[in-house]
C-alpha cells in the first residue's frame, strides 16, 4: 500500500522549493525522507509516538523538525504550512472534525492538504486489519473507518473543497511485491478492488486549478480502470 501511494502521490505534489511542509502522523518520517532533497524551506513532522520519532530523527537529523503531538491538537502556529500531508494517519484520529480543523488551521492560503488511507469499503469487504509482528507476536492496531465522503464534507465545512480524488487498485508494480511474498494468488483475487484512496483538498478560491491537475492525472493514470478515478 505504501508503494502504491508513493507511486501516485509523488506525481501530485507541487514544487516544494522554498515551501514549508508539514507531515501529520509522520511516524518514522517516510515522506519527509522522500522529499528532503526537494529544497523545501522547512520540513516538520508531527507524531504521537516518541519511539517512531526517534527512528525518524536517525534518518533526518537536522533536516527536519520533529514534534510529539496529535492531529487533533497540532503543536504548530496558524498558517504555517505551504503543504500538509496526512498519510495513512486519519484512521487513527478519534475526533475527525477536530483533526481536519487543525489541518486547515495550519495551512496557508493556497496550501493543498493531501489525505491518503486504506480504502474503507475494501477493508470492510475483505476483512483487512492493520497489524505487524513484534517480539511478542502479532499486534493489531485499532483503526477507525472514516468514509472519504464524510471527510470531504467536513473539509467543505472548513472552506476547503476536494479537487482530486483517486481510488487506486494495486497495479503490476505492486504485484511484484506480492510475488516475492508468495502471494500472487491473493493479489489476483483482490486486484479489482481499490486498495487505497488519495484526496487533495484546497481552499475554495483555488478550485480553478483543478482543470490543469486533471490533465496531468489523465496522462499518469492511463492504466487505471476509470471506475477507480473520481475527479
Amino acid at each position: 500500500m505504501l508503494k502504491l501511494e508513493e507511486r501516485f502521490l509523488t506525481g501530485l505534489l507541487p514544487d516544494l522549493r522554498q515551501k514549508d511542509v508539514v507531515e501529520v502522523g509522520c511516524g518514522t518520517g517516510r515522506w519527509l525522507r522522500r522529499i528532503c532533497g526537494s529544497k523545501a524551506r522547512s520540513l516538520t513532522g508531527v507524531d504521537p509516538s516518541r519511539e517512531m520519532l526517534k527512528i525518524a530523527w536517525k534518518h533526518l537529523s537536522s533536516k527536519a523538525v520533529l514534534l510529539e503531538g496529535v492531529a487533533e491538537n497540532l503543536p504548530l502556529p496558524d498558517r504555517s504550512a505551504d503543504l500538509v500531508i496526512v498519510s495513512f494517519a486519519l484512521s487513527y484520529c478519534s475526533d475527525l472534525s477536530r483533526a481536519i480543523h487543525e489541518f486547515v488551521r495550519v495551512a496557508r492560503t493556497g496550501a493543498p492538504v493531501f489525505v491518503t488511507d486504506v480504502h474503507p469499503r475494501t477493508a470492510e469487504q475483505l476483512n483487512w486489519e492493520r497489524s505487524f509482528r513484534g517480539s511478542s507476536g502479532k499486534m493489531v492496531m485499532p483503526a477507525g473507518s472514516h468514509k472519504p465522503e464524510k471527510i470531504a464534507e467536513i473539509f467543505r465545512c472548513e472552506g476547503f473543497e476536494r479537487s482530486c480524488f483517486l481510488e487506486l487498485p494495486f497495479g503490476e508494480e505492486e504485484r511484484d511485491i506480492f510475488a516475492s511474498a508468495g502471494k500472487v494468488g491473493y493479489y489476483d483475487s483482490i486486484s479489482a478492488f481499490p486498495a487505497i484512496y488519495i484526496s487533495q483538498f484546497v481552499f475554495v478560491d483555488e478550485m480553478p486549478g483543478e482543470i490543469a491537475l486533471k490533465g496531468d492525472l489523465d496522462r499518469k493514470s492511463t492504466r487505471l480502470n476509470s471506475s477507480h478515478i473520481t475527479i
